[in-house]
């Protein structure tokens, strides 16, 4: 890659390169190298931890779907959400989760939605 497009790729003050000299030797067979190299400063993720509350009033969190799940909803989104359907992965997910709550809280809480848990969930294995 060019040192110009590496450097116009940079979102850092001009400060933040550092410039370094290429080997002057070529070895017979290999390209010739770069006369410089500018070397990228490190940038933070942007994401929040896990558990942190955003601006919207949602709570990042992790779990675990099968990559299957995932590339259905993947496509689910892809395919409804220019018709009104969910426009992200996160909205699909809050929707599923809102349907699938009521479901059982028709199921098992005579339809009244469950009250917000305070405790850890066990971790590990499933309940049997």
């Amino acid at each position: 890659m060019e040192v110009e497009s590496i450097v116009s790729q940079q979102t850092e003050t001009p400060a933040a390169l550092v410039q370094q000299p290429a080997e002057k030797a070529q070895e017979p067979n290999r390209p010739a190298a770069a006369k410089t190299v500018a070397a990228r400063p490190v940038q933070r993720s942007t994401e929040q931890p896990a558990g942190h509350t955003t601006a919207e009033g949602l709570t990042n969190k992790t779990m675990s779907v099968r990559p299957s799940q995932y590339a259905q909803a993947q496509m689910a989104v892809t395919r409804t959400g220019p018709a009104g359907g969910p426009k992200t992965i996160s909205e699909f997910m809050r929707t599923a989760i809102d349907l699938y709550l009521a479901q059982l809280a028709q199921e098992y809480n005579d339809g009244q939605p469950f009250e917000a848990f305070q405790g850890e969930l066990k971790r590990g294995r499933p309940f049997s």
